[in-house]
């Protein structure tokens, strides 16, 4: 999925070129590119460029970083893909606040032409905004079809303001039969004069003909890089059944690194047995301390960046 992302980011970028030489953008274009959700909405987790023994690294760290790093890939082609297109002005543009950037096609093996629509509510104050392709043999508006589509709302500053977008994987893969990423991935975000907070999920999402996954994710991350992270998901962990469990993590870090992650797994082959596990990790994403339910503790909790355990509010109760 990152390589076709940044494939089609790359033909965007050509194509965009290749029609139009960039422009100052016009009042109304900028209306809209102040908008859009920026680089803010990305998990920024402090991370490891050392090498390091999988072992030494704390797993719940490890997880989170995963995590983010997926979630990070599918928002940040969003925004990148629609903030390259917005650096030209509107090919269209009308009296109903209505605008129309393409559409573009790169020609070659691209069977699709592509563009971006955008319509502003003047009296709700957003910004709805959709990609949309066709078949590009089509000279039909019947076909056009949203593969990404959100809403955007400006809040009372330039720097703040909440939206959404939803990701369709399986109108993309009807219209371009090389793709083989299915399913849907939405997201929501605020971003306030304090901080960002956003929700994602991934809703029968498979890749490469894989096991369909639903996972959800949220996380709060203050000016300072400190953060906290939810993360719920369906998978099958390490025990001698196939039957997928549940996990729902909880995850906080510190600026410098310092973490703590509140796991509990439960449903699949554990039965009516909930699992609590809790794992510390220091500045440089080692392991300093892990305790679990099952009576199992090591290193030194003195060492824990948070002292106390937190756990999601909608995870059950360990024994």
């Amino acid at each position: 999925m990152n390589k076709l992302a940044n494939l089609a980011l790359a033909a965007f970028a050509i194509t965009l070129g290749a029609a139009c030489e960039p422009t100052e953008q016009g009042p109304d274009a900028t209306a809209w590119a102040g908008a859009l959700p920026d680089q803010r909405i990305l998990v920024s987790m402090p991370t490891d460029d050392g090498a390091r023994a999988v072992g030494q690294t704390a797993d719940s760290y490890v997880w989170t970083r995963n995590a983010t790093q997926h979630v990070n890939g599918l928002i940040g082609f969003v925004l990148t893909t629609v903030d390259t297109i917005t650096d030209f002005q509107p090919t269209y543009s009308s009296d109903d606040n209505e605008y129309l950037w393409g559409p573009w096609n790169d020609g070659g093996l691209d069977p699709n032409e592509t563009a971006l629509y955008v319509r502003h509510d003047d009296v709700a104050g957003t910004y709805g905004w959709a990609i949309i392709q066709r078949p590009k043999e089509s000279t039909s508006d019947a076909d056009w079809v949203p593969v990404v589509a959100g809403e955007a709302t400006p809040g009372e500053t330039e720097d703040t303001g909440s939206g959404f977008f939803v990701i369709d994987f399986d109108a993309i893969a009807a219209l371009n039969p090389a793709e083989s990423t299915t399913g849907r991935f939405a997201s929501r975000y605020e971003i306030s004069a304090d901080g960002v907070s956003a929700e994602a999920g991934f809703e029968d999402f498979s890749e490469n003909g894989g096991p369909l996954a639903n996972a959800l994710y949220r996380y709060d991350q203050d000016g300072t890089g400190a953060g906290a992270m939810d993360l719920g998901l369906e998978a099958d962990t390490d025990d001698e059944g196939t039957e997928r469990e549940t996990i729902v993590l909880r995850t906080r870090w510190m600026a410098d690194g310092q973490g703590r992650g509140d796991m509990v797994v439960f449903g699949g082959d554990m039965g009516p047995f909930v699992l609590a596990a809790s794992q510390c990790w220091d500045s440089g994403f080692d392991s300093v301390y892990e305790v679990t339910n099952l009576l199992t503790e090591e290193g030194d909790a003195s060492l824990c960046a948070f002292e106390a355990a937190e756990w999601n509010e909608d995870a059950p109760e360990a024994e």
